[in-house]
């Protein structure tokens, strides 16, 4: 984003992971939200800590299709002005040429206020992860179940009286058992949730703690995602340390459903979610340290360069590492130089992070 007075310069990229499909739009989906996106770097300007949400647009013309990479300017429309509760924006998309291909006019945001008739507010909040120690208080009668199914990651353990399955996988490399491990959760969880059933269905996936192994807690993602999609489907990811009593733990959190994340830990039972991380208006101490060495995987990229260029500028002298999979182009050396010219050694490595050998290189 170039921010100016009133108006935002934005330069926008077709993401690689979806890159075969700019023929199939004349208005590319991945394009026409990162350019409503830009109009952020107005907004900011007149509320900087209020959410606003998409309200309405006047106009659209489609004078070209969208190519890979376009420019979004974004400037107030005639009439509107920082500070309106409803702000109107006008917003160019244009080629590397500089010709117009898509002009959108009067898109607006509504900033959330508080609600008059029920006293809400709506609030920006800033979350972070959190354990508490919660033990069970068990119902005596527990909330009968259509189906019940347990999934072990790579634990042999035997479970009476549900229906249980041991993830299991012939390749070596964990990325790989990770993807057939969501593989075969999907196709389970799929296969559970055609017959839409009428009752509540209850997934359970337990995976150990212990070294890698805890890279399978992400298919709590999955879980979630499908009781969004089926209000009966529950999901809990359940992390033990050892296979000691994984029956009895199964089943006492049966007495708790509302519970998706469990952790067994120390002899003792933790829950996960989230707290609210109070806002300070004390000036935090900057976290980088002269003479440090840091790491910025996608560096030489937007966002990594406002990181690098940020502590560069903060202390000195400091080593950045820039790493990407592409060559550098004649801007990207350029921006590096610059860093230089601040103080800093910045030196850049073509890495593929998902490469393991690579990495292990570097």
């Amino acid at each position: 984003l170039y921010i100016g007075d009133g108006q935002v310069l934005a330069k926008l990229s077709l993401p690689s992971i979806v890159a075969d499909t700019q023929g199939q739009f004349v208005l590319h989906p991945s394009l026409m939200d990162s350019a409503l996106q830009a109009s952020i770097g107005l907004l900011m300007e007149s509320n900087p800590s209020k959410a606003a949400l998409p309200f309405a647009l006047q106009e659209v013309d489609i004078l070209g299709s969208c190519t890979s990479e376009m420019w979004a300017l974004v400037r107030y429309s005639k009439g509107s002005k920082i500070g309106d509760r409803v702000q109107k924006l006008d917003i160019d998309l244009c080629d590397d040429q500089g010709n117009i291909c898509v002009r959108m006019s009067g898109y607006s945001s509504r900033i959330l206020e508080r609600n008059s008739s029920t006293g809400n507010s709506m609030e920006t909040l800033m979350l972070h992860p959190n354990w508490t120690e919660q033990s069970l208080i068990t119902q005596t009668v527990l909330e009968p179940l259509e189906q019940h199914v347990v999934m072990l990651c790579e634990l042999e353990v035997k479970i009476e009286e549900v229906r249980c399955l041991t993830l299991r996988s012939n390749d070596t490399g964990i990325e790989k058992r990770y993807e057939s491990y969501a593989v075969q959760a999907f196709e389970e969880i799929q296969t559970l949730l055609k017959d839409k059933p009428k009752g509540k269905t209850l997934v359970q996936i337990v995976v150990s703690t212990d070294m890698e192994h805890q890279l399978f807690t992400g298919l709590a993602g999955l879980l979630k995602t499908a009781h969004l999609e089926n209000p009966n489907f529950i999901g809990q990811l359940i992390e033990v340390e050892n296979t000691d009593e994984i029956a009895s733990k199964l089943l006492e959190n049966r007495h708790s459903l509302q519970d998706d994340r469990i952790r067994y830990q120390d002899g003792k039972r933790w829950v996960g979610g989230w707290s609210e991380i109070q806002a300070s208006e004390q000036i935090e101490n900057i976290p980088w340290k002269e003479e440090g060495v840091y790491l910025l995987t996608g560096g030489a990229g937007g966002l990594g360069m406002i990181f690098a260029k940020e502590i560069a500028t903060q202390v000195r002298p400091v080593n950045l590492i820039l790493t990407g999979r592409s060559l550098l182009t004649e801007e990207q050396e350029r921006r590096i130089q610059e860093l230089q010219s601040l103080g800093a050694r910045a030196e850049y490595k073509q890495v593929d992070v998902t490469n393991k050998e690579e990495v292990e290189y570097l």
